[in-house]
C-alpha cells in the first residue's frame, strides 16, 4: 500500500507522489485548502496520513496552532511531521 504524504502549501513546487496542498489552483496542486481556517485538512480522515511536510508555510498563517492540531489529527501513530520555518533573523 502507497503511503498518503501531504505536501502542505506546495505553491510552485509540487512534489511528484505526495498530495499537494494550497489555497491556490495551479499546476500540480491535488487539493485546494486554505490552511488559515478551523480544520483545515477536514476532507481526510483521522489517522490516515503517513507523512506532512510543512515548509516555509508557517509564518504565513495568523492561527498556525490550528494547522499543527489538524496535521496531529490525520497523522497515523508514528506518522511524521516535518516543519521547517526561516529563522527568525533572516
Amino acid at each position: 500500500m502507497n503511503a498518503i504524504r501531504l505536501n502542505l502549501g506546495s505553491g510552485r513546487a509540487p512534489i511528484e507522489g505526495w498530495v499537494n496542498i494550497d489555497n491556490r489552483p495551479g499546476p500540480g496542486v491535488d487539493l485546494m485548502a486554505d490552511l488559515d481556517k478551523e480544520r483545515p485538512l477536514s476532507r481526510l480522515a483521522d489517522g490516515s496520513v503517513d507523512e506532512v511536510r510543512a515548509h516555509s508555510i508557517l509564518e504565513h498563517l495568523w492561527h498556525w496552532e490550528r494547522l499543527v492540531l489538524d496535521c496531529a489529527r490525520v497523522l497515523k501513530s508514528g506518522g511524521k511531521l516535518d516543519i521547517r520555518v526561516p529563522h527568525g533573523h533572516s
